[in-house]
């Protein structure tokens, strides 16, 4: 299995790599957007939309909010920072009550086990992260500054991964995720944190900016947890392990793609906020 996950991983990646630096802002917008309306599809499944026509139409209606926002936030070459803020900044609102609903389950889970409650949250979950690609790449330096986030994200994943198994330990959450541990937890942060302070090393970063530039990479791997968490915890509800079977050892879109739903609109808000951009 972790061979499958490695060899799919590897793929993906390379595929990813090519079109953020191989093409245009307009291509990879393109080819993260269909990563986002498949993972639509999956989620539609999730929700509790069984037949086919009700599941094309939650598609649907996530490529008009995909539209909607990318009109709201300005053009794919030129996206507007402030627009950005305004646009994810109750996103991360809700990205906070996640938080509590995750912590709280299996407490709680009336108020959100509507479908339509759950299509809802599937457009918080899905269309933010791609504006906050569009944002990210149109920056100076942007395709390194995706790939870097992407990166801060998959190290979060990898380091709780190993770190889990070899320590193991009190559960973070066992009721959403029986598998993750606190140390799987500290783990990740410390490879995120790794990562990022490298980088900034790097790039000739230094006192105050090389902390910042750290904070920022550990508010992202945080965010990327609760992103994880969220879909687990709304797979659970609906008694599926998987959101597919696209991916060879990883599942479905959304079970790659989780962890920077909420990772993404956290590093592209800060960035916006503040300009800092190395």
């Amino acid at each position: 299995m972790l061979k499958q996950r490695v060899a799919t991983a590897l793929v993906f990646a390379t595929v990813v790599l090519g079109v953020v630096f191989g093409t245009t802002p307009e291509a990879t917008a393109a080819l993260f957007g269909l990563l986002v309306l498949g993972a639509a599809w999956e989620w539609s499944a999730l929700a509790g939309f069984g037949a086919r026509w009700t599941r094309l139409a939650c598609v649907a209606l996530v490529g008009v909010t995909m539209a909607a926002g990318l009109r709201a936030l300005g053009t794919v070459a030129d996206p507007d920072g402030g627009r950005l803020v305004a646009l994810t900044g109750p996103v991360l609102a809700f990205w906070a009550l996640a938080a509590l609903a995750v912590k709280a389950y299996p407490a709680g889970s009336g108020i959100w086990v509507s479908r339509w409650t759950l299509l809802l949250v599937g457009l918080l979950v899905l269309v933010p992260p791609w504006l906050a690609v569009v944002f990210v790449r149109a920056l100076p330096q942007g395709a390194y500054l995706l790939v870097y986030v992407i990166a801060l994200v998959a190290c979060a994943d990898i380091g709780a991964f190993f770190a889990g198994r070899a320590i193991g330990g009190p559960k973070l959450m066992p009721r959403v995720s029986p598998g993750k541990t606190w140390a799987g937890f500290a783990g990740g942060l410390g490879a995120s944190l790794l990562l990022a302070f490298a980088v900034g090393v790097g790039l000739e970063l230094g006192g105050a900016q090389l902390g910042l530039w750290c904070v920022l990479a550990g508010l992202t791997a945080v965010a990327s947890v609760f992103g994880d968490l969220l879909e687990s915890m709304v797979k659970r509800h609906g008694g599926q392990k998987d959101s597919g079977s696209l991916l060879p050892g990883h599942g479905g879109l959304l079970d790659r793609l989780d962890s920077l739903s909420a990772g993404l609109p956290v590093f592209a808000f800060v960035l916006a906020q503040t300009g800092m951009v190395p």
